[in-house]
Protein backbone atom coordinates (compact mmCIF):
# COMPACT_ATOMS: atom_id res chain seq x y z
CA UNK A 1 0.00 0.00 0.00
CA UNK A 2 2.98 2.61 0.81
CA UNK A 3 4.82 1.66 -2.16
CA UNK A 4 1.56 2.27 -4.55
CA UNK A 5 0.92 5.84 -2.92
CA UNK A 6 4.40 6.48 -3.77
CA UNK A 7 4.33 5.47 -7.07
CA UNK A 8 0.74 7.81 -7.47
CA UNK A 9 2.71 10.31 -5.76
CA UNK A 10 5.96 10.37 -8.00
CA UNK A 11 3.39 10.99 -11.16
CA UNK A 12 3.24 14.26 -10.20
CA UNK A 13 6.64 14.81 -10.92
CA UNK A 14 6.22 13.61 -14.80
CA UNK A 15 6.16 15.35 -17.86
CA UNK A 16 3.18 15.42 -20.08
CA UNK A 17 3.56 16.95 -23.49
CA UNK A 18 1.61 16.11 -26.63
CA UNK A 19 -1.98 17.74 -26.51
CA UNK A 20 -4.90 17.95 -28.98
CA UNK A 21 -8.33 17.82 -28.41
CA UNK A 22 -8.91 13.93 -27.79
CA UNK A 23 -5.04 13.03 -27.52
CA UNK A 24 -2.87 13.10 -24.55
CA UNK A 25 0.67 11.31 -24.47
CA UNK A 26 2.52 10.38 -21.45
CA UNK A 27 6.09 9.44 -21.49
CA UNK A 28 9.02 10.36 -18.58
CA UNK A 29 10.94 7.93 -16.03
CA UNK A 30 9.63 6.51 -12.68
CA UNK A 31 12.85 7.16 -10.25
CA UNK A 32 13.15 6.82 -6.57
CA UNK A 33 14.54 8.95 -3.96
CA UNK A 34 18.35 7.62 -4.89
CA UNK A 35 18.05 8.56 -8.62
CA UNK A 36 17.30 4.99 -9.64
CA UNK A 37 15.13 3.71 -11.72
CA UNK A 38 11.90 1.68 -10.45
CA UNK A 39 11.29 -1.34 -12.80
CA UNK A 40 7.57 -2.36 -12.75
CA UNK A 41 5.72 0.02 -11.16
CA UNK A 42 2.11 0.23 -11.76
CA UNK A 43 0.13 3.27 -13.05
CA UNK A 44 -3.64 2.86 -11.21
CA UNK A 45 -6.92 4.47 -12.43
CA UNK A 46 -8.26 6.24 -9.42
CA UNK A 47 -11.76 5.83 -9.73
CA UNK A 48 -11.51 2.16 -11.78
CA UNK A 49 -8.66 0.86 -9.59
CA UNK A 50 -7.59 -1.09 -13.20
CA UNK A 51 -4.13 -1.17 -13.84
CA UNK A 52 -3.04 1.44 -16.93
CA UNK A 53 0.21 0.63 -17.63
CA UNK A 54 3.42 -0.90 -16.04
CA UNK A 55 6.66 1.15 -16.37
CA UNK A 56 9.68 -0.79 -18.69
CA UNK A 57 12.76 -2.74 -17.67
CA UNK A 58 14.72 0.96 -17.49
CA UNK A 59 11.85 2.66 -15.65
CA UNK A 60 10.31 4.72 -18.53
CA UNK A 61 6.93 4.62 -20.11
CA UNK A 62 5.15 6.20 -22.79
CA UNK A 63 1.65 5.62 -23.32
CA UNK A 64 -1.61 7.25 -25.60
CA UNK A 65 -5.02 7.90 -23.51
CA UNK A 66 -6.72 7.58 -26.86
CA UNK A 67 -6.70 3.85 -26.04
CA UNK A 68 -9.69 4.34 -23.70
CA UNK A 69 -7.86 3.90 -20.63
CA UNK A 70 -9.04 6.80 -18.86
Amino acid sequence: MLKRLFVQGMLMVFTFFGYSQSTFEFDGVIKNSSNESIIGAQFIHPQTQRILFISSESGSFNFNADTNIL
